[in-house]
């Protein structure tokens, strides 16, 4: 009888310990429930054909005419002035080009729709528009734009698994890898379009919860929490960027 009664606790404590994680699989974003907008951008006039994008922690300095320039990411960019109303960006990394956007003022230049399209490392296409309304300024670019609205035009999604206290977490169209101790330690991602300053810092707040901290060149970035529905469906990040303008993706788990 004790015997068997010990092989019964011990079934129960390894299934206990190889238990699936409620972040375990595939997460799909669903656009619809999810709000990326009320983001703001500032543009600043450089003199010498050039413009400043001001950012919540850094800048980029860059010419309207086609000269490269570096950014604080380490990714390298080119802005080209095709008219007062129209420019063209090319973006590289590590030598490489990562993507294209097309920049483009409305007639009464209150509004700015960037849209970005390239190649992704794992060979799949990718098509993103951006919109933004004008906050400040009127003349061209040179003034501050807050998104109105983001349409992603490739379905989003990554992997994740958590096998005791490390986090496995796969971005497969960037070929992004990172795998994380759950002490908010933090820890350098992989891929060959990831800055290689950038670091993230998980921490395991409860079973269905983690905080998730980014920091570029050692300053955050992105500061927030990843919540798993009590039925293991959805994930719902919530969060802020530097300057403490919310965003909020909502996922989807697949299969």
């Amino acid at each position: 009888m004790k015997t068997a009664c010990m092989a019964v606790l011990l079934a129960l404590a390894s299934a206990s310990m190889f238990a699936q994680s409620p972040f375990d699989g595939k997460w799909q974003l669903n656009q619809q429930k999810s709000d990326m907008t009320g983001h703001t951008m500032k543009i600043e006039d450089a003199g010498n054909g050039a413009i400043k994008f001001v950012g919540p922690n850094f800048t980029t300095t860059v010419k309207t005419d086609g000269t490269k320039a570096q950014t604080p990411a380490g990714a390298t960019m080119a802005m080209q002035k095709k008219s007062d109303d129209s420019y063209h960006e090319t973006d590289w990394m590590k030598g490489k080009e990562i993507s294209q956007s097309d920049w483009t003022l409305s007639n009464d230049g209150k509004n700015l729709t960037i849209h970005e399209y390239g190649t992704n490392p794992n060979g799949e296409k990718f098509d993103n528009t951006t919109d933004y309304n004008r906050l400040s300024g009127s003349d061209g670019l040179i003034g501050e734009w807050k998104t109105s609205s983001v349409r992603i035009g490739t379905p989003e999604w990554f992997t994740m698994k958590l096998s005791g206290d490390e986090l496995n977490w796969e971005i497969p169209a960037i070929k992004g890898m990172l795998k994380a101790p759950l002490n908010g330690k933090d820890v350098h991602p992989s891929g060959p379009t990831v800055p290689e300053s950038l670091t993230l810092a998980i921490t395991k707040k409860d079973p269905r919860t983690l905080d998730v901290t980014e920091k570029l060149q050692g300053k955050t970035i992105f500061s927030g929490t990843y919540t798993v529905s009590p039925d293991g469906k959805t994930m719902t990040v919530e969060g802020k960027n530097a300057k403490g303008e919310a965003t909020k993706q909502v996922w989807e788990k697949q299969g």
